[in-house]
């Protein structure tokens, strides 16, 4: 590891300890979408996108009005139908020294895809990119979800970019599956499907949330707990991300609450959302999360700044409202960014980055990789009340 590699990695653990601002941001860049997915809980806002999307010279006053930042995610929507993406990570980057950058996508757009992300890779070398794409089972039962031909529009943009992963050393590709009504029962064996047919660094399940059609929220808490251990089995021995142990073990240890929450719907890990979280919607409102249907306030009424919309009443009230409610959700971004500020969880987190590490090695030893222990309190989950 170089002297500057370390260097980065100090400032942002410092970033990540000291900073007053919301260190993570998720900024819809459009409410625009080729597809029509039931269980995108965007949707409503997607069958009716706002026109007036959220430019420049606000972006910009945005980003002056905050710290430092360490990760950012631009989403939508598609946000691969924006053609300005590069412009908007310049500003973040150089203006808010961002660490980590997402950007999701449905894979349908595979020559607009590649030639934004050939150019932010460049760009910004010391800044790790990641390009989730969305696959939600077989190709029939993906087709039958997202569209035809679907599937392979995505399989064509996720061997691009692997492709490109290979001759870069900041881009994570990963696939990511939304586990519904839609695809329920249909998953068995899916993820050995992907991890032998797709050459990508983290494949993730996320459990059908929010304002989605009703019709796909009935899915089965079992065997979402089977996707996350048969997951567990297969995970990509190799990343390049920065603290990659240390995130994959939050997001493993996430796993674990989400499925607790699920059984008991009780808060496990307080939220930080609204305080280390924000969400800014294409239409300039800040959200403390993509779940609450409750705003913190509008930009425009603040002349853009998040500082001056933070510490305006609403938000207030409204992040002590999620403190005296101990609110809690499924939402896997809230979640991590809660687990990584709650002391109690970090025993939890490095016992599971060393056992990541460790099954890492035995792979690359050509030994058998053991299954991570069983956690007691999943084994004695009471799932009264929930599809099985």
């Amino acid at each position: 590891m170089s002297v500057q590699t370390i260097r980065q990695q100090a400032k942002t653990l410092w970033t990540l300890y000291t900073a007053r601002n919301p260190v993570y941001m998720i900024l819809y860049l459009t409410s625009r979408c080729n597809f029509r997915c039931p269980m995108c809980f965007y949707l409503e806002e997607i069958k009716d996108p706002n026109k007036d999307e959220i430019a420049f010279p606000e972006l910009r006053k945005m980003s002056k009005s905050m710290g430092r930042m360490i990760h950012l995610s631009l989403t939508g929507g598609e946000p691969f139908l924006r053609h300005d993406i590069p412009e908007v990570v310049n500003i973040f980057v150089h203006g808010n020294g961002v660490r980590f950058i997402t950007i999701p996508t449905n894979g349908s757009l595979t020559d607009q895809v590649m030639a934004t992300v050939e150019r932010l890779v460049s760009d910004h070398p010391r800044t790790h990119f990641r390009i989730p794409i969305s696959l939600d089972g077989y190709p029939d039962d993906h087709d039958a979800i997202r569209g035809a031909k679907s599937f392979d529009k995505l399989e064509v943009t996720a061997k691009a970019l692997a492709g490109l992963r290979d001759r870069v050393s900041n881009l994570s590709v990963d696939i990511n599956t939304c586990h519904s009504s839609l695809n329920d029962g249909k998953l068995r064996g899916f993820v050995d499907f992907v991890a032998d047919r797709f050459d990508v660094d983290n494949h993730t399940v996320t459990y059908v949330r929010g304002n989605a059609d009703d019709e796909t929220k009935n899915a089965s808490v079992r065997e979402y707990r089977q996707l996350v251990e048969d997951l567990r089995r297969r995970q990509a021995p190799v990343e390049s991300r920065p603290f990659s142990s240390i995130l994959r073990a939050v997001t493993d240890y996430q796993k674990d609450i989400i499925d607790r929450t699920l059984a008991k719907d009780q808060m496990y890990v307080p939220c930080m959302a609204g305080r280390k979280m924000i969400v800014v919607n294409e239409k300039a409102e800040v959200m403390p999360c993509e779940i609450l249907n409750k705003r913190m306030g509008r930009l425009a009424e603040h002349d853009y700044s998040i500082k001056r919309l933070l510490d305006a009443p609403q938000a207030v009230d409204l992040v002590k409202w999620i403190r005296k409610t101990k609110c809690h959700c499924t939402f896997e971004c809230a979640l991590a960014t809660s687990i990584i500020y709650h002391k109690a969880s970090y025993p939890k987190i490095f016992w599971r980055a060393l056992n990541l590490r460790g099954r890492r090695q035995r792979r690359a030893e050509g030994r058998p990789a053991s299954r991570p222990a069983a956690n007691p309190q999943l084994v004695q989950l009471n799932t009264d009340g929930l599809n099985a």
